[in-house]
């Protein structure tokens, strides 16, 4: 016996929580700033969703403003994104500190 499955799920994920904008100072003498962030939380009525985020929390990120996309994928391929923005910002004298 083969079943077919006719159910075609259209109806995209909800990403229910997007994190907010993130703004960091680097630590002394470094040019990035290690952020940590919740991803985002995302709900689907096809089962389970997958959230990855690019750059993934835990990463260096540079001085500067820096776009985090998100994106929420139910096990249909439906997919949704949320942006959100990391700010770095150097130490004044972050320069001086590496010259000898």
């Amino acid at each position: 016996m083969v079943i077919i499955n006719l159910f075609s799920d259209a109806e995209l994920p909800v990403i229910t929580v997007c994190p907010p904008d993130i703004e960091v100072n680097t630590d002394a003498a470094v040019a990035t700033a290690l952020v940590l962030y919740q991803p985002p939380t995302a709900t689907g009525n096809s089962g389970e969703v997958t959230v990855t985020c690019d750059p993934p929390s835990e990463s260096d990120f540079p001085i500067g403003q820096t776009t985090v996309a998100c994106v929420a994928v139910d096990s249909s391929g439906n997919d949704v994104t949320c942006n959100f923005q990391v700010n770095v910002k150097g130490i004044k004298g972050i320069v001086s500190l590496w010259i000898e």
